[in-house]
């Protein structure tokens, strides 16, 4: 079918499709923050795109929608964490996608999902098309070191549509299916992912939560099982500039600010659970550190150069020495030769919303001693619950 003919049908589909969803009600999105965690220690970084699955469509948060579902199941599959960022709209094509990408910072990530297609397929997308938008896609996603390209399923199983116009989709979702196969076959890093979720045995109502782990189910060991830390490592872009960190941490509005109970109570939990001498949640601004919080160690502020966690948000993971009179970098230090006499440091750096990393959790001991992977998966844990405080805080000052 092509031209206008399709044009029309295609048309006539998607009033199909949005009429059956319609039968189930107004479907609520989730208004919290686009991003989701599973605890566990070297976090994989993923950026998930795609339309309504992605947005949350029938769910009050994005914990319950698909990117909730599919961190919670990653991370016990490939035993690290999981730091997982949504984008996308109900209602966005192949098309869009591939506008929508270039407005990410693509070195922040470790690969990226695809789940694209279910409004292409309702709407007869020409195949020709898809495969020119799919390829632009690929070509923008590709500067991460892997790309996940899922299926489109078949969604046509959760809605009550006519037998014959389910078929139409099908068939046309199979075509595009097979295009985006064969294009991703050609780009180094990709891999396509096929979606036979489980049969429940009974009718599973659209956007609901039991859609979005039947769909979760399906997917991630397949992309546990190809997610390859070793590439992720060797991805050079990893950092922004002074002027962008600078920037990030004026909009978070941290700097200035008094005492809060909830950054308090996570940094008293980080320096009790972790049997830790001291612990401070602290912020990089300008040329000082400032500390927001702080348990038996010093509030007070010091110059960046000498601070360890100058060091720490260099990169997006943990930061460990254990004993830092034997580290080249930090023997000299004033915290490890003067009466603090620091000699175990871990930080966890912290994010403003966006991505830039602009302080960090730490902690701090007298003592040289090991950081287990539970300890380094806790602390990411704290730092993750400091960063969520922050942010609610200064969504509070600044109410959209």
């Amino acid at each position: 079918m092509r031209g206008p003919v399709a044009l029309v049908f295609g048309r006539a589909l998607e009033a199909a499709f949005n009429s059956a969803l319609s039968r189930f009600g107004e479907l609520p999105i989730p208004h919290d923050a686009p991003v989701v965690h599973a605890v566990g220690p070297d976090a994989d970084r993923l950026l998930l795109i795609g339309s309504g699955t992605v947005r949350g469509l029938g769910v009050t948060s994005n914990e319950l929608g698909l990117g909730g579902q599919l961190a919670r199941r990653l991370s016990p599959l490939t035993r690290r964490g999981v730091d997982l960022e949504l984008g996308g709209a109900t209602t966005l094509t192949v098309r869009q996608a591939a506008e929508l990408i270039g407005d990410y910072d693509m070195s922040r990530f470790d690969a990226i999902i695809l789940v694209l297609g279910i409004r292409d397929a309702v709407g007869l997308t020409n195949a020709r098309d898809w495969r020119r938008d799919m390829r632009r896609l690929l070509q923008a996603a590709s500067r991460v070191p892997q790309v996940f390209v899922v299926a489109v399923p078949d969604f046509t199983r959760y809605t009550d549509l006519r037998p014959v116009l389910k078929r139409i989709i099908l068939r046309h979702a199979a075509v595009l299916n097979d295009e985006s196969r064969r294009l991703v076959a050609a780009v180094p890093g990709a891999e396509f992912v096929p979606v036979n979720p489980a049969d429940p045995g009974h009718f599973v109502r659209p956007g609901s939560i039991e859609v979005y782990e039947l769909f979760a189910d399906a997917i991630a060991p397949i992309i546990a099982r190809s997610l390859d830390p070793e590439l992720h490592a060797a991805n050079p872009a990893d950092a922004h500039s002074e002027q962008e960190r600078q920037d990030a941490l004026d909009a978070l509005g941290v700097i200035g600010t008094g005492s809060d109970e909830n950054v308090d109570r996570i940094t008293q939990m980080a320096r009790d659970l972790l049997g830790a001498s001291g612990a401070s949640v602290t912020f990089l601004d300008h040329d000082r550190q400032w500390i927001k919080s702080a348990v038996s160690v010093s509030s007070d502020d010091m110059p960046r150069v000498d601070a360890f966690c100058n060091t720490t948000i260099a990169k997006s993971r943990l930061f460990v020495v254990e004993d830092a009179s034997k580290d080249a970098r930090f023997a000299s230090h004033p915290c490890v030769v003067g009466d603090e006499h620091v000699r175990f440091y871990a930080g966890y750096p912290l994010e403003a919303p966006g991505g830039v990393r602009v302080g960090a959790l730490c902690v701090v001991d007298t003592k040289p001693r090991r950081f287990s992977t539970a300890e380094a998966s806790l602390l990411r844990d704290l730092a993750l619950q400091v960063q969520g405080a922050l942010w609610a805080a200064a969504r509070s000052r600044n109410p959209r």
